[in-house]
């Protein structure tokens, strides 16, 4: 026997408990990977749920939540929160955290903070530009002056992303923004290489 004095045994105690643990968080990874597997949208939030609280897939299972799980915006805008203080440099999580505080009528200046968190942890991720480009134009006369020029590029940079569905949807809405910030739409598109979005979306015309 060993006497407890012996480094050896000692190294080994350290490498049986990292093992140990290291064996423990594979099971909660593949736990929550059958989980997952087996949630379709109506039960995801109660098969997904209690992973939210283990360390190692917290942020996983609330990364999914937010972005698939059906739910009031509410609920979504606390999984988003959660996730972000988990995973603060989620520029995803950033941008649909705006797009919830905006729905559910907070101040607009937390929408756009949270608009600029997404632009400075995911600057240049197509996908999330279209995202932020196309939650911010329609919230034009909300955005500080200084994020407008942003916002156009993020709609530039991200128009392929953008699902012709919320390219319709655009259109739309813009359409109903007064003559003065739709030419400022424009001339902000156009300053970002944007004619063909500015063409797309109805902005070389009059409403």
């Amino acid at each position: 026997m060993l006497p407890l004095h012996e480094p050896r045994l000692w190294t080994a105690l350290i490498v049986v408990g990292v093992s140990l643990f290291t064996i423990s968080r594979g099971f909660d990874v593949a736990g929550f990977a059958l989980a997952d597997f087996s949630a379709d949208q109506p039960s995801m939030a109660t098969r997904l749920g209690p992973w939210t609280t283990k360390p190692g897939v917290a942020a996983l299972a609330l990364s999914r939540l937010v972005k698939d799980a059906p739910g009031d915006a509410n609920t979504r805008k606390q999984w988003a929160t959660d996730l972000l203080s988990r995973a603060p440099l989620d520029a995803n999580a950033w941008a649909l955290l705006a797009g919830l505080r905006f729905s559910t009528g907070e101040p607009a200046e937390k929408g756009t903070t949270a608009l600029a968190m997404s632009s400075l942890t995911g600057p240049n991720e197509g996908w999330i530009m279209a995202r932020r480009g196309a939650l911010a134009l329609p919230l034009w006369r909300a955005l500080p002056p200084d994020s407008r020029g942003g916002a156009a590029s993020d709609l530039v940079g991200g128009w392929y992303y953008v699902p012709e569905l919320d390219r319709a949807a655009l259109r739309a809405s813009l359409r109903l923004q007064p003559p003065r910030l739709r030419e400022e739409m424009r001339a902000a598109l156009l300053l970002a290489g944007g004619a063909h979005v500015a063409e797309a979306l109805g902005l070389d015309a009059a409403p």
